[in-house]
């Protein structure tokens, strides 16, 4: 127990489930042994309906007695096995389940899923449980079967398997690809299906997009994604930021959790937006998104922690909330005013309670002091937690976001905030002149860097090279990559393997090359060498780059939105040929 860093796991452990944290050698024989069949469990701490869920499930005395008796059960933590929980991601979607966890998988012995499935009541546990403990005894042909097919399926997903030798790479194939963007019925987008909604950060690329080829319907598309979660409960007045998940993709009920990553990278999203669009109300979301990361996600002297939300149940989370009959006790001479400013519809009962909109008024008409208040007022409930585990690759993904922010505003604030947290972090991770480590949890657990660490964390130093032209960020730059390359790259396919460092719960890895709300690591990895090579000149960055490139355009358009970051890698390596021909 002392060794757990996660505060999802926590909230698990001596709870009566016989739990196992990582799966060895021994508990494979384990199972093997008493023909006992594997429960797996991904979780993380910011889901509250989905966390209330899981706690409903494992505190059932007789889930409890069904796990203990025919299952050895493994708990993990989204943060710290992420390859793992995408996996489980994709088995959930191959089953036409677009959950977004916590994810439960029951597998064979031998590590092959058999079945995965999200949110689930005891009831329903207990029948699906019963009849695969008995098809473990009588069928186990059937079973085997069907985990070869499942194992084979999700092995696949995403991978390159042989490294594509023709190079595919011109203006046709990135306008074919873009084309399909102004095809789409934008109601039929991927993730805007799935449960619970997830706003997603990487419609940035279609931006970006748009400095290449004017595009009115993909402009439209952009504009009016970027309003909806402004002006939509998703957006929180009243501390900033942006809540990470809403119960659809309405956003008009959100799950009151924030992290890191997410709006970081709406931060530079909004930052970019408000210049292409001379837009005020995308700077003063930008800027609101700051002062949340600033005010709430900071650690003086030290990181930026990794979320943070609620541990009250959803229906007990009403101090997100506020009444007008509150706005009068707190506002006694300008409550209306305050209520407008917030969106409250003022003819309600005062009694009942409104949550906060960011109203077009709202970055006018409520004042700092307004905001204090009423930030103040929510504190003085209890509930309110902040994940403190400083994740290289999660922070190393801010200070990029931030720094290309304040670029894009014009903020010498957010700059030097990137570049003090930068040198915390430079200062935590490195064992060696070329190695670094993987922050867990401040100092207090370290782990083997993984290719996300080095490539957000080389991200960086590229980022900070290109704002201030410093040549020290670009030498550590170069010297870190040919560590990665050596490390991480596979010349049998030429892509990057083992996106997290992690040893899979499965019996096989996950080829980090598909977005799923974040880009693929693979290709930010090819973002950096492309960089790299228009600042160093040095070719061979170029060629790998141009061998990852062609090796995910074969299934571009069939994979859509599943790999929007590498068609604005497309752009980058065209214009990276164009500029240094």
């Amino acid at each position: 127990m002392n060794d757990i860093t996660s505060p999802y796991i926590k909230l698990f452990v001596n709870k009566g489930i016989k739990w196992h944290f990582a799966v060895s050698d021994e508990l494979i024989k384990k199972a093997e042994r008493e023909n006992k069949l594997l429960f797996i469990h991904i979780g993380y701490i910011g889901n509250i309906v989905n966390r209330e869920l899981s706690s409903t499930l494992f505190g059932d005395m007789q889930t409890i007695e069904i796990l203990n008796n025919n299952f050895v059960s493994i708990i993990a933590d989204r943060e710290e096995k992420p390859e793992t929980f995408l996996l489980g991601l994709d088995l959930l979607h191959m089953q036409n389940d677009f959950s977004y966890g916590p994810i439960n998988i029951i597998a064979l012995p031998d590590r092959r899923p058999l079945l995965a499935f999200s949110s689930i009541t005891p009831e329903e546990f207990a029948e699906i449980s019963e009849s695969l403990i008995i098809a473990n005894i009588e069928k186990r042909e059937l079973l085997q079967k069907l985990a070869e097919e499942f194992s084979e399926t999700l092995s696949e997903v995403g991978k390159v398997r042989v490294r594509e030798s023709s190079n595919n790479i011109n203006r046709e194939v990135i306008d074919n690809y873009f084309r399909h963007w102004e095809e789409i019925d934008f109601t039929e987008y991927f993730f805007n299906k799935l449960k619970p909604y997830t706003p997603d950060p990487n419609f940035i690329y279609l931006l970006e997009y748009l400095h290449y080829k004017d595009s009115e319907y993909i402009e439209k598309i952009i504009y009016n994604y970027l309003n909806h979660i402004q002006f939509s409960p998703v957006f929180d007045p009243i501390d900033g930021g942006i809540f990470r998940q809403a119960t659809d993709f309405s956003c008009l009920k959100p799950l009151f959790e924030k992290g890191l990553s997410e709006n970081s990278r709406f931060l530079m999203f909004y930052a970019l937006a408000s210049k292409y669009f001379n837009k005020d109300t995308f700077a003063f979301t930008a800027n609101e998104i700051f002062r949340f990361i600033k005010e709430e996600m900071d650690e003086a002297d030290g990181g930026i922690c990794n979320s943070v939300t609620l541990l009250t149940p959803i229906q007990d989370s009403h101090y997100y909330f506020y009444s007008i009959k509150e706005l009068k006790y707190l506002f006694p001479e300008n409550y209306k005013e305050v209520g407008r400013s917030l969106g409250f519809n003022m003819d309600l009962d005062e009694h009942v309670k409104q949550l906060p909109i960011n109203g077009i008024e709202s970055s006018s008409a409520l004042f700092p002091e307004e905001r204090d208040i009423l930030s103040k007022r929510r504190r003085e409930h209890t509930g309110y937690f902040k994940d403190k585990r400083f994740i290289t690759a999660s922070n190393c993904d801010a200070i990029n976001s931030i720094a290309l922010a304040s670029k894009y505003l014009n903020n010498s604030d957010m700059l030097k905030y990137a570049k003090d947290k930068f040198e915390y972090i430079r200062n935590e991770v490195f064992e060696s002149d070329k190695l670094i480590c993987r922050c867990l949890c401040g100092k207090d657990k370290r782990e083997r860097a993984s290719l996300s660490d080095y490539t957000y964390y080389i991200q960086s130093l590229l980022t900070f090279y290109e704002i201030t032209a410093g040549e020290e960020y670009l030498a550590e730059a170069v010297i870190l990559t040919d560590a990665a390359i050596s490390r991480f790259y596979k010349r049998e396919n030429g892509m990057f393997a083992k996106s997290q460092g992690e040893e899979s719960i499965f019996p096989f890895g996950r080829e980090s090359n598909l977005d799923l709300i974040l880009p693929s690591i693979n290709s930010v990895m090819t973002g950096n060498l492309i960089n790299l090579y228009i600042y160093t000149g040095r070719k061979e960055y170029l060629k790998i780059a141009e061998g990852q490139i062609n090796n995910v355009i074969p299934v571009m358009l069939s994979s859509g939105q599943m790999l929007l970051s590498w068609g604005f890698h497309l752009i980058k390596y065209y214009d990276a040929l164009r500029l240094t021909s």
